[in-house]
C-alpha cells in the first residue's frame, strides 16, 4: 500500500457500500461503508421520512450516495488516525505500509478495539513484524473476519510494500 488512496480503497474493498442503515456482524447500526451510525434505526428511520439525517453532522441525505459515504470514511478515518497516533505514537516510527494496517484495523475495529491487540503492539515495537502478524491472526477478529485479517496480517508479516491489499476470495 503505497498511500491513503490505497488504504481508502483498501477499507471499500473490505467493508462492501450501503446507503441505507444495516446492523453489521456485531449487530452495531451501520451505514455507507462501515461506519457505525450515531442514532439509533428507530431514530433514522423516523428521518428518514424527511429525507435528511442530522446526526453526521451537516445533514446527509439518507439513504447515502457512495459520494457521501466516501467523505464520512474519509473523515473517521482522519480522526482514527489523530487518535490513535496519540494514543499510541510508537506507530509513527513505523513505515507508513505498517502504520495503514493499524489504521485499517482500527477503522473496523475502533481504536479501542485495535489497542486491546497489545502483543501485536509489544511486536510492532520491536519491528517484529511476522510476530505481530501471529497476534493479528490469534484473536477474535481473525475469526470474525477471517479474509480481511488473513489479507492484512500477510502485509504484516512481508518485508515490503509490493503485495495488493486486493481481497482474498
Amino acid at each position: 500500500m503505497h498511500n491513503m488512496k490505497d488504504l481508502i480503497e483498501s477499507i471499500k474493498k473490505h467493508e462492501g457500500f450501503r446507503g441505507s442503515v444495516y446492523l453489521c456482524s456485531e449487530g452495531f447500526e451501520t451505514v455507507g461503508y462501515g461506519c457505525r451510525t450515531p442514532l439509533s434505526v428507530s431514530e433514522l428511520m423516523d428521518l428518514s421520512e424527511s429525507r435528511v439525517i442530522t446526526g453526521f453532522g451537516e445533514g446527509i441525505d439518507f439513504p447515502l450516495s457512495e459520494s457521501e459515504a466516501e467523505y464520512l470514511l474519509r473523515s473517521r478515518l482522519s480522526d482514527i488516525m489523530k487518535d490513535i497516533t496519540t494514543r499510541k505514537p510508537m506507530l509513527l516510527k513505523l513505515p507508513l505500509f505498517k502504520q495503514v494496517i493499524v489504521y485499517e484495523m482500527a477503522y473496523q475495529l475502533g481504536v479501542n478495539g485495535v489497542l486491546n491487540f497489545q502483543k501485536m503492539f509489544r511486536a510492532l515495537e520491536g519491528n517484529y513484524y511476522a510476530l505481530a502478524s501471529k497476534e493479528m491472526l490469534n484473536s477474535k477478529w481473525a475469526k470474525q473476519t477471517p479474509n480481511r485479517a488473513k489479507v492484512l496480517s500477510s502485509k504484516m508479516a512481508s518485508a515490503s510494500d509490493d503485495a495488493s491489499f486486493d481481497v482474498v476470495n
